[in-house]
């Protein structure tokens, strides 16, 4: 019975670290500025089709929200203007623009 309750018990200790590496990372900033130039590249994610997903990402105190939203900027602007705070964002899709290509430049076209 000992035996039983051992493997039982390293089998859940086993699942416990994969279970928690799967938990989305949070991170801050205080405006899309710094998020864009300071967020550890690990908030961004790369997608094939050269836009960046931010899963989640609180500006300010987040007191708004924004999710699931994809914005496409023009090569001299921003997706978001750089001074944009208080919101958290999920999911959020940027193409383009002068904060995709900081990205790119700091994290890695290849990401």
């Amino acid at each position: 019975m000992k035996i039983k309750g051992a493997l039982i018990a390293a089998t859940i200790l086993g699942l416990t670290p994969a279970l928690a590496t799967q938990a989305q990372q949070s991170y801050k900033a205080a405006n899309w500025e710094e998020a864009i130039n300071e967020v550890p590249c690990a908030a961004f994610k790369k997608n094939a089709n050269g836009s960046w997903t931010i899963p989640t990402l609180t500006l300010g105190n987040g007191s708004g929200t924004m999710s699931s939203v994809s914005l496409i900027a023009g090569a001299n602007s921003y997706a978001l203007s750089p001074d944009a705070s208080d919101t958290a964002i999920t999911n959020l899709m940027i193409k383009g623009g002068k904060d995709a290509a900081i990205l790119d430049q700091r994290c890695g076209s290849t990401r």
